[in-house]
């Protein structure tokens, strides 16, 4: 011990400079990289292509998947829509003073994505509930703490659709995007009949 102590009294401010540098190349690596999407994967919130998030700009999503196919107005919204892997539907983004408020996304029916794959991952939803518009077959499972709402079919658990929103409470939901979706089966949607 006494042989340590005059070396330690020479190389203190070595060592007290070196612990200095690795704590702050840590915080360094371990910050945001600015102007890369923000992945809240980590935290089990789903993005829109990979890249995007309710809450964003308008601008930050034409950057990323450029201009819209179509606009419209829908209610105190301007409705953007892009191409989907579902040839005959579109992605739906709903847009407020430049934000995303909300996606309505589509699922091709041929990619055999499951239901299942959301369980392992979240766990059982907060809710299930049917969505008037696609019908009877097709159950939501809705996480609204993740902002996350994905749709499947009852039978098979082929997803179909997903929606995506800013975090929130069930209630939060269902006075907001989820004001349509029910607890039993409704009838089948004329369109469909």
């Amino acid at each position: 011990m006494n042989r340590l102590l005059p070396v330690f009294k020479k190389y203190w401010l070595a060592a007290l400079s070196f612990l200095l540098f690795v704590s702050l190349l840590f915080w360094y690596l371990t910050l945001p990289k600015k102007g890369a999407p923000v992945t809240e994967r980590v935290k089990n919130i789903e993005l829109y292509k990979n890249a995007i998030r309710p809450g964003q700009s308008v601008n930050d999503l034409i950057n990323l998947l450029g201009e819209p196919i179509s606009t419209s107005e829908q209610d105190q919204y301007k409705v953007l829509e892009y191409p989907s892997a579902f040839n005959k539907y579109t992605s739906k983004i709903f847009t407020s003073e430049e934000k995303i408020k909300f996606i309505r996304e589509p699922v091709k029916y041929e990619e055999r994505r499951k239901i299942d794959s959301y369980l392992n991952q979240l766990g059982e939803p907060v809710a299930k509930l049917y969505d008037r518009g696609l019908g009877p077959s097709y159950l939501g499972y809705i996480y609204p703490e993740q902002g996350l709402a994905v749709f499947a079919h009852i039978t098979d658990g082929i997803i179909i659709e997903i929606w995506y929103f800013q975090p929130t409470d069930l209630n939060g939901f269902l006075t907001t995007w989820g004001e349509d979706l029910v607890e039993n089966p409704p009838d089948e949607p004329e369109t469909i009949k």
